[in-house]
């Protein structure tokens, strides 16, 4: 049978000189020289040098996981997830378990991914003794969506009976271990404080692609979404209202209706450069709502009506589409309208 054998790889820098060297890159502020001593120690590795360059990556990256910057800590937590050398691993052992106890849940969520994964290595279970209990301990104490799923995750994959366990006791909050109703906030809000438009439409995007996979939770930020209507950016205002006809249901239907009319009275109102294009999008918009729910037809028409002498034909053109259509589709309104426009 074939056997596994060791791979050496040329590489002839293993002089004492060269610790002091790779110290200096890994305190440095200089991100190019980190990562060239890095490779270093990396290569000595692979040749079996271990020596004071291991002491000092080790040292390095304990510094790294007590360091008072939250990025920093965090950051490292996730390198260490790809780490799998356990001489490396096993020193920073204390520092790890010590963040799961942060008060930053952006530390908590990477501790518990770095536990994870040190947990699955051949001598995981030597190196992190109790890990399940401590997982568990911490998932029933965290209030963090994505530390509380992390955790979850890792009891799934190392401590199945555990997780089990779990969601047995708690089935009435298992959708709190998703991150996408926070996902959605956080979107809707960029969408609010940027200004720059490239970053709105990228924003949408995203927002595009959450609607279409957890159409459920984009139902519930429509009227967020329709705020970005504010922007006079005629491609963010279009990708809005795209992203809107998607989610309008019977339950918010009226208050999507009610935003729109809201625009349209502010194009009448306002005399701003292509306002024309807009209200002729907001007309097509309020049309699609009134052809899924005609019930709200009544409300609008009205006011519709009154872009018959708008200066913008495509809109004039819309609205006597629109009005014929509910003519001849609502009985109940057909009198009320022919007055209107005999008047």
């Amino acid at each position: 049978m074939e056997k596994p054998c060791s791979l050496l790889i040329h590489f002839d820098k293993g002089t004492p000189a060269l610790a002091n060297e790779i110290k200096e890159s890994l305190e440095g502020s200089d991100v190019v020289a980190k990562v060239e001593a890095m490779k270093k120690a990396v290569m000595l590795l692979l040749n079996g040098k271990v020596l004071p360059e291991m002491i000092l990556i080790c040292q390095n990256l304990r510094n790294k996981l007590q360091h008072p910057n939250v990025y920093i800590r965090g950051v490292t937590l996730r390198f260490l997830c790809r780490l799998k050398e356990t001489e490396i691993i096993e020193p920073l052992i204390p520092s790890i378990l010590a963040n799961l106890e942060h008060r930053h849940p952006f530390i908590r969520r990477n501790a518990i991914l770095a536990v994870m994964s040190i947990y699955k290595l051949p001598q995981g279970e030597q190196l992190l003794v109790g890990a399940p209990d401590m997982i568990e301990k911490a998932l029933s104490s965290e209030q963090d969506p994505s530390a509380k799923r992390n955790a979850f995750l890792m009891l799934f994959t190392c401590a199945q009976e555990r997780a089990i366990n779990y969601l047995l006791t708690r089935v009435d909050s298992i959708p709190e271990l998703g991150d996408y109703q926070a996902a959605a906030n956080t979107y809707c809000q960029l969408l609010q404080s940027q200004s720059d438009n490239n970053v709105k439409l990228i924003v949408l995007d995203r927002l595009n692609e959450l609607k279409t996979s957890h159409r459920e939770i984009m139902v519930d930020m429509i009227m967020d979404v329709l705020r970005a209507l504010a922007s006079p950016n005629l491609d963010v205002r279009r990708k809005t209202i795209d992203i809107a006809l998607e989610l309008i249901t019977p339950r918010n239907i009226d208050e999507v209706v009610q935003a729109l009319k809201e625009e349209v009275v502010k194009t009448q109102s306002t005399e701003l450069e292509k306002n024309g294009e807009y209200s002729q999008m907001l007309v097509q918009a309020i049309h699609s709502c009134a052809i899924k729910f005609p019930e709200v037809a009544s409300t609008v028409v009205h006011l519709l009506i009154d872009f018959l002498g708008d200066c913008s034909v495509a809109s004039a053109i819309d609205v006597v589409v629109f009005v014929r259509e509910i003519i001849e589709t609502n009985p109940k309104l057909r009198v009320a309208i022919i007055a209107r426009l005999l008047n």
